[in-house]
């Protein structure tokens, strides 16, 4: 019996260590203080959607299989929500100095040279800071106007909102001139897809350059663990 569970936990973990962390349609980012869970979709350009940091990202699949027809989408659950855990829920653990470094493991780990970064209203505040931080890793920016997609079946972590509202944001960023910019109302419709798409192309942000052969280990954030079912 023992021999049989052995092999078999043998065989899996063979099975999990040989598919390329590229290929992978979801799992955990292992970080420093938290392991971030997110989901791909579609192949091309990297958006990553930054929505509100109090909310996971549940409920947005639909609009993330539909912009991804023609690009690489990326949801995450930010750090405290859904299925990326926090050992404890502080100030020193939640702010927005740290929100930006989760994009930026998100980025290093899977390779990705540089990102679009899709934000909500909700999810300025992450995308600024990251701009501040990391504004050579950007491609551009999409900015979305009046009311935006939200998950219906979770409801804002007020405990977050409260900590977050102490992370204050000095001297607000405006995106740097040399990067594109789109701002669009959301509408679930073709004309709003369409519209993203010929932004990507006409500014030829639909290139993609090759990953590299080796990927340095940033600075703790080298890992990447499999979700399991």
């Amino acid at each position: 019996m023992c021999f049989f569970m052995k092999r078999s936990v043998l065989l899996v973990f063979a099975v999990l260590f040989s598919q390329s962390i590229f290929a992978q349609r979801e799992g955990l980012i292992i970080g420093q203080s938290c392991n971030i869970y997110f989901q791909r979709f579609g192949n091309g350009r990297p958006i990553l959607v930054v929505g509100d940091p109090a909310l996971p990202f549940r409920g947005c699949e639909n609009v993330a299989q539909k912009l991804s027809k023609r690009n690489q989408v990326i949801l995450y659950d930010p750090r405290g929500t859904g299925r990326t855990k926090l050992p404890r829920v502080d100030t020193s653990t939640v702010n927005y100095p740290r929100t930006a470094e989760d994009i930026e493991s998100i980025r290093q780990v899977l390779r990705l040279p540089r990102l679009i970064l899709l934000a909500t209203p909700g999810g300025r505040g992450v995308v600024e800071n990251y701009m501040r931080k990391f504004p050579e890793k950007i491609d551009g920016f999409i900015w979305l106007t009046g009311e935006s997609w939200a998950p219906t079946t979770f409801v804002r972590t007020p405990k977050l909102d409260s900590l977050l509202a102490f992370s204050a944001i000095p001297n607000a960023v405006k995106p740097a001139s040399s990067k594109p910019a789109l701002r669009v109302d959301w509408t679930d419709t073709e004309a709003f897809y369409t519209t993203v798409d010929q932004f990507i192309r006409r500014n030829r942000l639909d290139y993609v350059a090759p990953e590299p052969k080796k990927a340095r280990r940033p600075n703790g954030r080298g890992n990447i663990r499999r979700k399991r079912a």
